[in-house]
């Protein structure tokens, strides 16, 4: 699947700000997890999403 992480960016900045709100710290762990991983098919809009999240994280 080759979606592009910059669409829908604004709602998916809003869910995650929904998130970040709502959030568990095993939430925080799977982010980083995926983050982090080096397997090939972690590396799409998935891990965007995970750094995002992150991102968004440290700096709200």
């Amino acid at each position: 699947m080759n979606m592009s992480p910059m669409k829908n960016k604004s709602k998916q900045r809003q869910q995650l700000l929904h998130h970040r709100r709502n959030t568990f710290p095993h939430d925080i762990e799977k982010a980083r997890r995926i983050q982090q991983s080096s397997k090939e098919e972690d590396k799409d809009w998935t891990k965007v999403k995970a750094e995002e999240f992150l991102f968004l994280l440290k700096h709200s």
